[in-house]
């Protein structure tokens, strides 16, 4: 009898080298036009909140997150082992950003102990942050993905275009399942309301209306855990693949549930170099501005170049104030482009190469 021929081991779908070009991300976040999609939509996003902050009661629950908060290195001269950890804590809060600007009014939408008439305000707030954050998120992460998988940088024009053009698609898919999960709090009200009407209940019935909204609050968790997971890869979804919001669902949660190590490892590795880059881009711009006022200062002389700084404040200011948190959002899509590519490719078996809305 012969032997059937031994098929040999199929060898793994990514490489060290496929993990490698996550750390591509830090260099393509310093492109310029990343960097001016990024301050734009920030600008807009926080122009809006100030609008519906401007027409709504005021909040019990702290202060608004605001889109543009950024907490600076500057002044850190790192003389000690405490602020040598704290120039790396600040950077790494400061690249939560983008999740924060999501989960900020989602947590104050489904509060439990504030002020109801907040959370008309807080749905607000997110769908605009959705809207104006999806739109730039995919010219951004066309930009990078396209880099990133066949080498060609594409123009402005055409990111900008596709980002207007499939906006509807990338604001659409969080709002799905954003609604299955206010459908389902409406399913728990109605137990609620059971227990109210009648404050004597049996036994049996007292569990079922204890069960019954902790199932649906377990899958509405689900969801927002979804929604909140997959945000950064449904714009690198719609860039790369298709127009429509159904299908980058599918895609987006497909490989976040079937890999999800894999997906925390990309968060994680993206993370650590992220912050490296964030607090290498501050100290540049900070080096910047002070070669700036010692320059112009010294033409106070005999007085101290510093003595002209005040001239240098306000514009200094707005520029590591703007390109610092527009850096954040640029690294965010041009990592998240990469860990899409590289869940693809797991996934999917198909090289980051291989795709025909990429050319």
């Amino acid at each position: 009898m012969s032997e059937e021929p031994k098929t040999p081991p199929r060898p793994d779908r990514i490489g060290l080298q496929d993990w490698l070009r996550l750390a591509r991300a830090v260099p393509s976040a310093f492109d310029v036009r990343k960097l001016v999609l990024a301050a734009a939509a920030l600008v807009l996003v926080q122009a809006g909140w100030s609008a519906v902050e401007s027409i709504s009661p005021p909040s019990r629950m702290g202060p608004t997150p605001r889109a543009l908060e950024f907490h600076s290195l500057y002044g850190f001269p790192f003389r000690s082992t405490a602020d040598f950890a704290e120039a790396i804590r600040r950077p790494a809060w400061n690249l939560t950003a983008p999740i924060r600007v999501l989960v900020g009014p989602l947590m104050e939408a489904f509060a439990i102990d504030g002020r109801r008439d907040r959370a008309p305000t807080a749905f607000l707030r997110l769908l605009w942050a959705i809207a104006v954050l999806g739109a730039a998120g995919s010219a951004i992460a066309r930009l990078a993905v396209v880099e990133a998988a066949t080498g060609r940088r594409p123009t402005l024009r055409e990111a900008l275009g596709l980002g207007i053009g499939r906006a509807g698609s990338v604001i659409a898919a969080p709002l799905h399942p954003l609604a299955i999960a206010l459908a389902l709090g409406v399913g728990s009200a109605a137990f609620g309301l059971v227990a109210r009407m009648v404050p004597q209940l049996p036994p049996a019935m007292a569990a079922l209306l204890t069960v019954g909204p902790l199932l649906l609050g377990l899958a509405s968790a689900t969801l927002l855990v979804l929604m909140v997971a997959t945000w950064p890869l449904v714009p690198v979804a719609v860039a790369a693949e298709s127009d429509r919001a159904v299908e980058a669902i599918g895609r987006t949660f497909g490989y976040v549930r079937r890999r999800p190590m894999g997906f925390a490892a990309c968060v994680l590795v993206s993370w650590g170099l992220g912050t490296l880059g964030l607090a290498a881009f501050e100290v540049f711009l900070s080096a910047s501005v002070h070669q700036a006022v010692w320059g112009a200062g010294l033409a106070a002389y005999p007085d101290a170049p510093g003595s002209l700084g005040g001239l240098f404040e306000g514009p200094g200011s707005t520029l590591v104030g703007l390109a610092c948190p527009a850096w954040t959002y640029a690294f965010f899509w041009s990592a998240a482009a990469r860990a899409y590519l590289l869940l693809r490719q797991d996934v999917d078996d198909v090289p980051a190469s291989d795709a025909a809305a990429l050319r």
